[in-house]
């Protein structure tokens, strides 16, 4: 996908399936990857979602702020049936150590080809809607001022996810359609090609609004599916319970569904928004478990691919995947 004038890619990582640096993801990626089971090679790097400050999340980390140090993470909810079905809920919850600590280690400015990063706002005041917005605002704001002295540094091109749908953290005001063009807005004087993170709840009118901003460079869709979205017909015939199994860890909500159930959902957003808007560039993802799954978001109109749980749940498939949807882009 040509971003820019810069090829960035046709398939592309979700934010963090590699970690924030490529090489800190989960250790049992590490395992796979020495027995040969697990080959990313030809992926487009996005690193995972950073925040303005430091969050907790519900991610046990070692004492390097990002690695995980649970091999199989409480906060990623994966059962013998779901896998056999090819589904997962996790509540990570974007833990990181903060952008200014990430930009600091300088790993990312040493980067030989093309790199994604991610960022989302994530202020949260309940109860006073009107404010949380306007401390989210700030955030971007604080954070834009972090990029714009980070990137003479970087040796390669970067562009900016700005994940505005993780439904992970924090019980936030409902995220406007002003909301996100205001960010796009902030963030266009980067002068970085600029994609929106949405789920496929977004309203095709809306998606359809920010793709028009003229800092818009690309859409990416879709983020996990936040647990009780009317968008799944049938949680409690997917995980057993009209309780989430994450329930236990807390607000806010009980989680994002990645994984199978995903795909007929994306497929048909981006078919309804080509309907629309036949122009802007789409980075599609979100239940892609073998290569025919890419196969059809392309056939739907996306431009991209990106690749997320298989990485779990079938990740002997990875390599075979971004083959067969580099040849079906080109």
């Amino acid at each position: 996908m040509i971003l820019r004038g810069i090829d960035f890619g046709s398939v592309w990582g979700a934010s963090g399936v590699q970690g924030f640096y490529g090489g800190d993801e989960y250790r049992y990626h590490r395992w796979l990857r020495l027995l040969g089971i697990l080959d990313m090679r030809g992926l487009t790097f996005v690193a995972k979602t950073m925040t303005l400050n430091p969050n907790t999340g519900n991610m046990p980390i070692k004492e390097d702020g990002i690695t995980p140090s649970e091999l199989l993470p409480a906060c990623v909810h994966v059962t013998p049936a779901s896998w056999w079905n090819g589904f997962a809920l996790n509540k990570v919850g974007l833990t990181n150590p903060g952008a200014e600590e990430l930009l600091r280690r300088g790993i990312w400015q040493r980067r030989e080809s093309p790199v994604v990063l991610s960022f989302m706002q994530i202020a949260s005041l309940s109860d006073e809607p009107k404010l949380e917005l306007a401390m989210r605002i700030q955030e971007i704001r604080a954070f834009v001022h972090l990029m714009r002295d980070a990137l003479p540094g970087f040796r390669a091109p970067v562009a900016l996810q700005i994940n505005f749908s993780c439904p992970n953290t924090g019980p936030h005001a409902k995220t406007t359609l002003d909301f996100i063009l205001e960010t796009l807005d902030i963030a266009s004087i980067l002068d970085i090609p600029l994609i929106p993170k949405l789920a496929v709840d977004t309203s095709i009118i809306d998606a359809a609004a920010i793709a028009e901003h003229p800092a818009c460079d690309a859409i990416c869709i879709s983020n996990t599916v936040s647990w009780g979205s009317t968008s799944v017909p049938n949680w409690q015939g997917l995980f057993g319970s009209p309780v989430s199994p994450l329930a236990h860890l807390g607000k806010p909500g009980g989680g994002g569904l990645s994984g199978a159930p995903l795909l007929p959902l994306v497929e048909d957003w981006i078919t309804q928004f080509r309907k629309l808007d036949p122009k802007t560039l789409i980075n599609g993802g979100g239940g892609i478990l073998k290569p025919k799954d890419a196969r059809r978001l392309i056939g739907a109109g996306a431009n991209s691919v990106f690749l997320g749980s298989v990485a779990f749940l079938r990740p002997w498939r990875v390599q075979s995947i971004i083959r067969h949807a580099s040849l079906e882009v080109t």
